[in-house]
């Protein structure tokens, strides 16, 4: 039976930081950071490279060193140097870019034995460029470890990367490592164990041929897709009922919501208040043991994006193909495809094989006769017996023929008389 998810160059001399004063010299807003970091204790002080102006940073930079065109490479990983245990950071979650912010000066390349310098540059208003990780001025060529980049997804839209944020999020709180935009399998989040690959889909795509990439490079993919991702889409269709997937749809928490109820939009919200309030909901694909009816069956539900993870990455919650005994049954009798918990269609599959031993009642074997008795004698073909005589009819006696005339002729004499009496009357 098919499953899934059931286990269980150095840099110079001189560096350039965002000083505390961010926000009126460097132009990041007050969502890029993030109090009570667990990392900020390692913050490293050092000089503030805020002043440099955009041309400088795009073009050309002076070193007290020596002279060369800064790299145009801009990187979203890094991890704290000379720390081991470092998680892999990304400039588009805030809590690691508020990481990055206090140790600016002591950033590396997260590709092991790489010890190419990272410095994190915020957002210029104006400019289109996101905020990321620069080379710094002395970087000496640089490496092309870690680029970003899409396996065939399209642009990330701001709901795309809270909805990713969220994931990410979720999966290190419930402690597993996970890595956004990890450039191997391209995935919008990956988990290092198992080896996961969790994509947020918002339109139609190469489902199948992405899926098959990264189980090429040894991971598997589930795929959320939006709630309002068009069925009728033959992709779609197929990744929801052939490929491991979900739909999902993000609700206010603060107010009592039905299938029907407008989505709620937190990432619209540049101060992040929202986040607080978001519930992201597991839809469609899911189902749950019913014990209200006899025998129990599964049913179609919806969980939180926590709970489904803590279930699925735990190895608890398996997808299953279609066609597998004791799920749910479509329009056309077969069995569904969903994430199911195997012990919960275990009491569903031992229940059905009891109800069948019930409809067909015990099965009594055969005595066994024993070998001594002998059988009865066979008749003797050459013998004379009598044969049966075949028992004549009985045949009807002319006496009863003779009084039935003889009545039929009584009751015409009778007629007869009667009429010729009424009228001469």
């Amino acid at each position: 039976m098919q499953r899934t998810h059931c286990q269980g160059g150095t840099g110079g001399n001189q560096s350039y930081l965002l000083s505390s004063e961010g926000k009126a010299r460097g132009g990041f807003s007050s969502n890029d950071r993030v109090r009570g970091n667990p990392l900020s204790s390692y913050a490293v002080d050092s000089a503030d490279w805020s002043e440099l102006s955009e041309s400088d940073a795009t073009n050309h930079v002076v070193s007290q060193r020596h002279t060369h065109p800064v790299s145009r490479i801009t990187k979203r990983h890094a991890v704290l140097q000379n720390r081991p245990d470092s998680p892999t950071l990304w400039v588009l979650n805030n809590a690691d870019w508020q990481t990055m912010l206090d140790n600016s000066n002591a950033l590396k390349c997260p590709e092991p034995g790489c010890t190419v310098r990272l410095f994190p540059r915020p957002k210029n208003p104006k400019s289109k460029v996101d905020r990321h990780l620069w080379l710094g001025p002395n970087h000496r060529g640089g490496c092309d470890h870690w680029n970003g980049g899409s396996d065939g997804g399209g642009p990330m839209t701001p709901k795309h990367r809270w909805v990713q944020d969220l994931i990410l999020t979720t999966c290190r709180e419930l402690g597993y490592t996970a890595i956004p935009e990890h450039p191997l399998t391209r995935a919008d989040v990956f988990v290092t164990k198992p080896a996961t690959a969790l994509e947020v889909q918002l339109r139609p795509t190469a489902f199948r041929d992405r899926t098959d990439s990264r189980r090429d490079n040894g991971a598997d993919t589930i795929w959320f897709v939006a709630h309002d991702v068009a069925w009728t889409n033959v992709s779609v269709r197929e990744a929801l009922t052939q490929l491991p997937s979900v739909r999902f749809k993000i609700y206010d928490g603060r107010i009592r919501w039905d299938r029907d109820t407008p989505e709620f939009t937190p990432w619209e919200d540049p101060s992040g208040v929202l986040d607080h309030y978001a519930d992201m909901r597991i839809l469609a694909t899911v189902f749950a043991l019913d014990t209200t009816t006899t025998p129990p069956h599964l049913k179609q539900t919806g969980m939180s994006i926590r709970e489904f993870l803590d279930e699925v990455l735990g190895g608890q919650r398996c997808w299953l193909p279609p066609g597998e005994a004791g799920m749910p049954l479509d329009k056309r009798g077969r069995p569904k495809p969903g994430w199911v918990r195997m012990n919960e269609l275990d009491q569903v599959r031992a229940s059905a094989d009891a109800d069948a031993d019930d409809d067909f009642g015990p099965v009594t074997a055969p005595a066994e006769v024993a070998s001594t008795v002998s059988a009865p004698p066979l008749p003797d073909p050459v013998s004379n017996h009598p044969r049966p005589q075949r028992r004549p009819q009985p045949q009807p006696a002319a006496e009863d023929l003779d009084g039935c005339f003889a009545l039929i002729a009584v009751a015409i004499v009778i007629i007869a008389i009667a009429a010729l009496l009424w009228w001469l009357l």
